[in-house]
């Protein structure tokens, strides 16, 4: 099997946010609106559908890498000499052979369940969730940049207000989609902020093929008993929680979040959930790339068994691409040589767009009644200079 083949297409389905159909999360473009969505295919999700059956074929050329620029979201961190999204799901797989390939079988569902979400993560995306919609109209508003403006209404214009978790017709064949699947994972939005979470779990616990691995993705800033036992009655979860940082930093960072609440929730869920399989996840960006360790210092010092993630900010205005290169120049020469260096020495040989990243930043801080330069003194001393309000 060619190495850089990948199993998502062969045996796996995702579903977004807004409904589009595609072979995982990261699968990502600005044309996803014109996909197949659960919402207009009738009378059922077809698996494979047109556009996974192209990506097999894709998966079985000789020129992988070239021909799927789409799935650049793990080739250049793979490339970087990091992990990826496709790494990781091989070796949750752990059989790999050209069974798969030859007699692809749908075994896992990668939902992220309706868009609904209570946090405007600086990272996140309107795709993806509701408050970060609402907060990008707002900045919208306040922006005196033409560039800037248009920027935000690109994003905000890509979608309709669809969510298949709100749409029964959409949501019912979502259920038809799970019940010959024994593998799931379930991220947002934010699940735990979902009316329809619960229901779902409870379905999910009384159809007949039972779920014998269930991944679960939450930002810890709601505690939920009910959710716990029924997370409880599952056999294998995998309950993963996003920490970009800790203390006033991931305040801003996942505004409105309250840190002392978020860590109390993660107390909790440690040590009333009954599985021990707990990941945490850190997007690396460019308001945590000089504290991101940090986190890792505060998981690990917890008296509890973690795998610690990190993963690069794709795509995203926050993201260490936008980022002043002087930025990077000075982290590089200033901290040891790590699994993130490959990454900032290869993004420096791109263009960017700082002034947007900065422009984005404080319009953010505004909104949060904050000053960057006492918040962030590092990333302020090196993108200062592109300021012009």
């Amino acid at each position: 099997m060619n190495p850089k083949t990948c199993m998502f297409p062969f045996t796996s389905l995702s579903v977004s946010p807004r409904g589009s159909i595609r072979p995982c999360c990261m699968y990502n473009s600005p044309d996803m609106p014109t996909w197949e969505n659960v919402k207009d295919l009738t009378p059922e999700v077809p698996w494979p559908s047109k556009y996974i059956k192209i990506l097999q074929e894709k998966m079985l050329g000789d020129n992988i890498e070239v021909s799927t620029p789409l799935c650049n979201s793990c080739w250049e961190p793979e490339n970087a000499g990091l992990d990826s999204h496709r790494l990781r799901y091989h070796r949750a797989l752990k059989v790999l052979n050209d069974d798969l390939i030859t007699n692809p079988k749908l075994t896992f569902l990668d939902l992220q369940f309706g868009y609904l979400c209570n946090l405007s993560c600086i990272m996140c995306h309107p795709e993806e969730s509701s408050q970060i919609q609402k907060t990008i109209f707002k900045l919208i508003d306040t922006t005196s940049s033409i560039e800037q403006k248009k920027y935000y209404q690109s994003k905000v214009n890509l979608y309709d207000n669809h969510d298949w978790t709100v749409d029964e017709i959409s949501y019912q064949k979502v259920l038809e989609l799970c019940r010959p699947v024994k593998s799931i994972k379930i991220s947002g939005g934010e699940p735990f902020f979902n009316p329809k979470f619960k229901p779902f779990l409870e379905f999910l616990l009384s159809k007949k093929v039972p779920i014998e691995n269930l991944h679960i993705t939450t930002n810890l800033t709601i505690y939920d008993k009910e959710i716990i036992e029924l997370l409880n009655s599952f056999p294998n979860v995998r309950f993963r929680f996003s920490l970009e940082s800790i203390e006033k930093e991931d305040d801003f960072l996942r505004w409105p979040s309250k840190w002392e609440e978020k860590q109390k929730n993660l107390h909790a869920y440690l040590s009333q959930l009954r599985t021990k399989n707990f990941v945490s996840n850190t997007c690396i960006q460019s308001l945590n790339l000089f504290s991101f360790f940090k986190t890792t210092n505060y998981l690990k010092n917890l008296n509890y068994n973690i795998t610690i993630q990190h993963q690069i900010a794709e795509n995203s205005l926050a993201g260490l691409y936008y980022s002043d290169k002087q930025y990077i120049q000075y982290y590089l020469k200033n901290n040891d040589k790590n699994f993130i260096s490959n990454y900032l020495e290869k993004i420096m040989n791109h263009n960017n767009n700082s002034e947007l990243q900065v422009n984005y930043f404080l319009g953010m801080a505004k909104l949060q009644n904050k000053n960057m330069q006492n918040e962030f003194p590092i990333w302020y001393e090196f993108h200062n200079k592109y300021i012009h309000e």
